[in-house]
């Protein structure tokens, strides 16, 4: 009960501003934010806006806001980004929000209709490997001499494993409350590949310069890698069965082309 009345007022208050009963005209929120996919760049892509004059990000990733955190006040959100330079575009990003639910989105949409949204595909297999790595690696600490085959079928099947891979369901949902033009979609491998080009495109898509000169950009450093683990037969089986080739066509629609000719076959990324 404690914690229930705890996250009342934040839920009020969440649902004044949706229905206009509360001014929002005072807060200070967003223009864009990263949505995911998890596993797939966005704390990369994140140390690139960083560098970025016309973009604010806040020094903390992820802010979590609308997942972890919705139960606190706007305002404690909107100060976060009371601190960008005039002019800046200011932004977030937050690979969980991919998997938020439509009435979060709704609220989003309702307070922030001009929002921009960054949405990266990873090839799914080795999106949901690379997600099992570090969450049994990293999050959960364990020693990566212990972990079985079992355990990264294990983990493999979890809710949240599933649902983070189910890029059409993401899609569908947020589509549902944002215009295509408010909703850029790019590939991992081809930000990995080409990460001037992507850029352009993704600061095009924002309203922010071109940069004519990248010395100042941390392109090529990697980010939370991971441990390195030979992929289980087991694993691989699953993930080829889970995703299979021919489903990556249907994701055309949103990227203008087949990311089958990108992705190919799982890699062990």
């Amino acid at each position: 009960m404690p914690s229930l009345l705890r996250t009342l007022p934040g839920y009020g208050e969440k649902g004044a501003y949706y229905f206009g009963l509360k001014p929002a005209g005072g807060l200070c929120l967003p223009d864009f934010l990263g949505i995911g996919a998890a596993k797939s760049g966005t704390t990369w892509l994140h140390r690139i806006f960083y560098h970025h004059p016309d973009l604010f990000v806040p020094v903390k990733k992820p802010v979590w806001y609308f997942d972890r955190h919705f139960d606190h006040p706007l305002s404690e959100y909107s100060r976060i980004f009371s601190r960008a330079l005039p002019g800046q575009l200011k932004g977030e990003l937050t690979a969980t929000y991919s998997t938020m639910p439509r009435w979060k989105i709704a609220f989003i949409r309702r307070m922030m209709p001009r929002l921009k949204i960054l949405l990266i595909l990873r090839n799914p297999r080795d999106r949901a490997w690379s997600d099992a790595r570090m969450e049994l690696t990293v999050i959960q600490r364990r020693n990566p001499a212990s972990l079985t085959e079992k355990d990264f079928l294990d983990q493999l099947h979890t809710a949240e494993c599933l649902r983070r891979g189910d890029y059409e369901t993401i899609l569908k949902n947020w589509l549902c409350f944002f215009p295509r033009n408010q909703i850029w979609v790019g590939l991992f491998e081809e930000m990995t590949r080409s990460p001037e080009r992507v850029l352009g495109e993704i600061f095009s898509f924002l309203g922010a310069a071109i940069p004519s000169d990248w010395t100042g950009f941390p392109l090529r450093e990697p980010v939370f890698k991971g441990t390195s683990l030979q992929k289980p037969e087991a694993v691989r089986r699953l993930l080829e069965q889970r995703y299979p080739q021919k489903n990556y066509a249907s994701l055309g629609r949103y990227l203008g082309r087949n990311p089958e000719e990108v992705w190919g076959r799982g890699h062990d990324a």
